[in-house]
């Protein structure tokens, strides 16, 4: 089990109810087969079952450093991009990128990779160190330019 807790993840000796999670890890919500809605998935298609489904495996992430603050993750990683309505071509984290190594999330992607990303945008930080300590950052906005 301990594979899916990295080290520095604290949120595992936190008591339940005040930001105990187990698992430092989640998938991406279309990866894997999570056929939510193979139609309309929040604003993608179907999802892939198979690696050998992916088109672009290398550059394509499997799972990232996650920080849902309910327990455990409960849900796969999620970005809820808005189509439509006040704010076209914004989106909200379902849960902000967990920062447990300082400002750099840990990512591992289709072809079997690993990578790390240092982010540079001082509210993805910010957002993503509370979120390592257990604290509830759902529903973050991210930035909608820049290099991160």
């Amino acid at each position: 089990m301990n594979i899916f807790v990295c080290p520095a993840d604290i949120r595992a000796t936190l008591p339940p109810g005040q930001g105990f999670a187990y698992c430092t890890y989640s998938k991406t919500q279309n990866y894997a087969g999570d056929p939510y809605d193979d139609n309309s998935y929040w604003g993608m298609r179907s999802t892939c079952a198979k690696d050998g489904d992916v088109p672009a495996p290398a550059d394509t992430f499997a799972a990232v450093e996650d920080a849902d603050s309910r327990g455990f993750n409960f849900d796969p990683w999620v970005v809820d991009w808005q189509l439509n309505g006040a704010a076209p071509g914004s989106f909200t984290w379902e849960h902000a990128p967990a920062l447990y190594h300082g400002d750099v999330s840990v990512w591992s992607f289709v072809d079997g990779h690993v990578g790390a990303h240092k982010w540079t945008d001082p509210g993805i930080i910010a957002t993503g160190q509370q979120a390592a300590t257990g604290a509830s950052m759902r529903g973050f906005a991210g930035p909608l330019s820049g290099p991160d």
